[in-house]
């Protein structure tokens, strides 16, 4: 039976999160389920209630956090069983931090998950924060600094795949198609998905050429093996290859020869 996609990404505010996901769900044919979309008119109800605000207060998180993920999980669940990929947006914090709670959801997910995490620079991120211009951020930026120490910006300590915020959506966009089509990956995916043209850096202005996944081959590239036996040396000049996949930090890249 064909796996259906299920890409759940991840990072901190600010990060793109909503952006990708609204350029990657149309390419995967998925459901967009984002969980301040979903939950977010009920949270403002405990909200109302509690006096309590902010979104990031502990104490309201912790009266609405199992249930809004529980929300998202049902809805991931709900669609997935109905022949429909899905592509999840929150921010993950326990899930991408503890392997027994990145268990724990996916046993409810019934499809193969994979963990996209955004990253980006500290400053960065605070300057996103203050551009967006949202009531909830008003807190994080009094203090930038007492903020960014308690934001967990650690990488996963789960199987993922970590992009660069601040590359471009659709650079991302085609990074997660890549991950997800490679040897091993999911089957079953669109066929938009399956052959799109792949940056190579033979000239100045780049060019492009097919990429074609089948069982047991790499991307069709001069100089790069089609040997399964080879993942190593071809993650290595792949980084060559794609010029963007340079910048990654070099513990991303053996996540990506799996």
């Amino acid at each position: 039976m064909s796996a259906l996609a299920a890409v759940l990404i991840g990072g901190p505010p600010a990060t793109g999160k909503s952006t990708l996901a609204m350029a990657l769900a149309p390419r995967l044919d998925a459901a967009l389920l984002d969980l301040d979309v979903a939950t977010a008119p009920l949270t403002r109800v405990v909200s109302e209630l509690t006096g309590l605000h902010d979104l990031d207060d502990p104490a309201l998180a912790g009266l609405t956090r199992d249930a809004r993920y529980d929300t998202l999980l049902a809805l991931a669940a709900a669609n997935l069983t109905a022949g429909r990929p899905v592509v999840l947006v929150a921010p993950f914090t326990l899930e991408r931090s503890r392997v027994s709670a990145w268990t724990t959801i996916t046993k409810r997910i019934p499809a193969p998950a994979t963990m996209v995490w955004l990253y980006l620079e500290p400053g960065e991120l605070i300057r996103r924060l203050s551009e967006r211009g949202l009531a909830r951020d008003e807190g994080k930026l009094r203090d930038p600094a007492s903020y960014l120490t308690g934001l967990d910006l650690e990488p996963p300590a789960i199987p993922h795949l970590a992009l660069d915020a601040a590359q471009p959506t659709a650079a991302q966009v085609s990074s997660v198609l890549a991950h997800l089509a490679r040897p091993g990956g999911l089957r079953g995916l669109p066929d938009a998905v399956r052959r799109w043209p792949t940056p190579c850096s033979t000239s100045a202005s780049c060019c492009y050429q097919e990429f074609t996944v089948s069982a047991g081959t790499y991307p069709a590239h001069s100089g790069i093996s089609p040997s399964a036996n080879e993942n190593w040396a071809w993650v290595g000049r792949l980084r060559q290859v794609l010029p963007s996949m340079a910048k990654l930090p070099r513990w991303v890249l053996p996540s990506m020869a799996r």
